[in-house]
């Protein structure tokens, strides 16, 4: 794919073979780039959706607590409402615990139907409309759970449940990033995607930080349950209007048209068939099929490579978060004011880390010794870059966890001069220092494939991504748990209780295991099977084409 010399969007001779616009491109009077306007958007947005996390737990609760006595003990309801007392018995809790479940795996296997969604009709209809609709369903993630407590137990109850999980699942804030990340790469030259890409993820963690640390302060003051939905809802509708009237459509209807030629061109070589319709949304999947060189007769895998290294580190980092909070309340008897500091420092040095150090790095300290001369006599920044970048970052979180169980004492992890209340963990820190794996990984993605199917290779990553996800907690978990080939020489016989009580650290060793293997996948990744468009070959080459 050519770096420089974009060619017009609007030409007749190259239509759309290169839709990123140059290093200049604003829009308005103001001249204000476009991808700067994307970055309120995802900021406010996960702000809106986590706002009432706290609340919707303490929700839900209480929707467990009302489903066991209706099946189970109808006559013990008061008048009044069930109390706190009567809804703190195990029964009532394990009913919680499988319905928290149940909704993390929901969200899972929503959140790969919504990348599909979103990849099949933003290539159709263009990202902006998806963005409202998706402004839309989001809004009804709050209003659905609050009417859900104000009407009686049964069929209408359950109705709206199932619209607040539909909403939860498909228009989480992970989903809404994938549509950031492609306006992001529709609207930067090559130059500049990674260092958008990265900025564009650490607004949406500022705005996750921000959320846990309002949302339960203002019930508490408020007393009221419906005061962080009402603000929720709020800020979803002053989005959308921000989105329908500053925000610019970044895929055109010229590339979505010559987007649907191509497809059209590929059915017809293909054959069509009602099974090809079925499976459309799923059509980014595709994209891992590795395309042979027409000029080098060898097949091009690596999209497959960054697909693996993606889904591997995701398996991994995944459920570090909760590890994290539970190693540290296990081990050092953390309190929860404590895990909230040590997570909040976590998510504040993400964010300065993608929105500062990485595109600063990027741009204006690592560039000049990653250029390369092209074909055509021009240069270009080598796809190095983002490997290095993206390797140095894992191996700094990789090794952020391993420091985390190496360190034996309390004092050992808080900061010189920091307070044992309000104490960052040093290895934390550093963990928020390797956060740009997943950003630049992604550019890399994007570089790998023609521009206008740059959107479906995205989807295609997230959706493997989301399989991490989802597998993570399970694969992860029973490391937390559970240590079977430590049994024998330790004797230890309670099982359930091997690794939280004498190895944490194990879950720690793996996670830095999986990384490390995750990176070096990476190295498989070269400039030769990015995306060459027509500027990238070499001039004598066009001449005898021409003659």
């Amino acid at each position: 794919m050519s770096h420089t010399d974009s060619p017009d969007p609007t030409s007749e001779t190259e239509p759309l073979l290169q839709p990123q616009q140059t290093e200049d491109a604003n829009i308005g009077p103001l001249k204000v780039s476009p991808v700067t306007l994307i970055f309120p958007v995802v900021l406010v947005y996960r702000l809106a959706m986590l706002l009432p996390s706290t609340t919707t737990f303490y929700m839900l609760k209480q929707f467990a607590c009302r489903l066991w006595y209706v099946l189970h003990d109808p006559d013990a309801i008061p008048p009044g409402g069930l109390s706190d007392e009567q809804c703190a018995i195990p029964p009532v809790q394990r009913m919680f615990s499988a319905m928290l479940t149940f909704v993390a795996i929901m969200d899972g296997v929503g959140s790969v139907v919504g990348y599909s969604a979103l990849s099949f009709f933003s290539s159709r209809h263009g990202r902006k409309p998806v963005m409202l609709a998706m402004l839309a369903l989001a809004s009804c993630y709050g209003a659905s759970l609050v009417l859900s407590t104000l009407v009686p137990p049964g069929a209408p109850e359950l109705a709206l449940l199932a619209l607040w999980l539909l909403a939860l699942s498909l228009a989480s804030p992970p989903v809404f990033g994938f549509l950031a990340n492609m306006f992001v790469v529709d609207t930067t030259p090559a130059a500049a995607r990674t260092a958008g890409m990265s900025a564009q993820s650490g607004w949406s963690i500022l705005g996750g930080a921000v959320s846990f640390s309002l949302g339960g302060l203002i019930t508490k003051r408020a007393d009221n349950v419906l005061v962080v939905y009402c603000l929720s809802a709020g800020m979803l509708a002053a989005l959308g209007a921000y989105v329908f009237f500053v925000v610019p459509e970044s895929f055109t209807r010229d590339r979505r048209e010559a987007l649907r030629r191509q497809r059209a061109e590929a059915q017809r070589a293909s054959g069509s068939s009602s099974w090809r319709r079925l499976v459309a949304p799923f059509e980014p999947l595709k994209q891992f099929r590795p395309a042979r060189n027409p000029r080098t007769g060898r097949r091009n895998w690596r999209l497959f490579y960054c697909a693996v290294h993606i889904f591997a580190a995701q398996l991994a980092d995944a459920y570090g978060a909760v590890s994290i909070v539970l190693y540290l309340t296990a081990r050092f008897d953390y309190k929860p004011s404590e895990t909230g500091y040590v997570l909040t420092t976590l998510s504040l040095v993400d964010v300065f880390t993608l929105t500062v150090v990485l595109p600063l790095l990027v741009r204006r300290v690592l560039r000049p010794f990653y250029l390369r001369p092209k074909p055509n006599g021009s240069t270009d920044t080598s796809d190095r870059l983002d490997v290095h970048i993206a390797v140095a970052s894992w191996c700094v979180n990789a090794a952020a966890y391993v420091l985390l169980g190496a360190v034996h004492t309390r004092a050992a992890q808080i900061g010189v001069g920091l307070t044992r209340g309000c104490g960052a963990d040093i290895a934390v820190v550093l963990l928020g220092f390797g956060s740009g794996g997943g950003p630049v990984a992604r550019s890399l993605v994007v570089a790998t494939v023609h521009p206008l199917k740059q959107g479906d290779a995205l989807g295609a990553v997230e959706m493997v991504s989301s399989l991490g996800t989802l597998l993570s907690p399970v694969v992860m978990g029973s490391v937390m748990t559970a240590c079977v080939p430590f049994l024998p020489l330790l004797r230890i016989r309670d099982l359930a209780h091997v690794t939280i009580s004498t190895l944490p650290q194990v879950v720690f060793w793996v996670h830095g295991a999986i990384v490390v293997s995750a990176v070096m996948v990476l190295f498989l990744v070269r400039d030769s099977d990015r995306y060459q468009g027509p500027r990238d070959e070499p001039p004598q080459e066009t001449s005898r084409s021409e003659s």
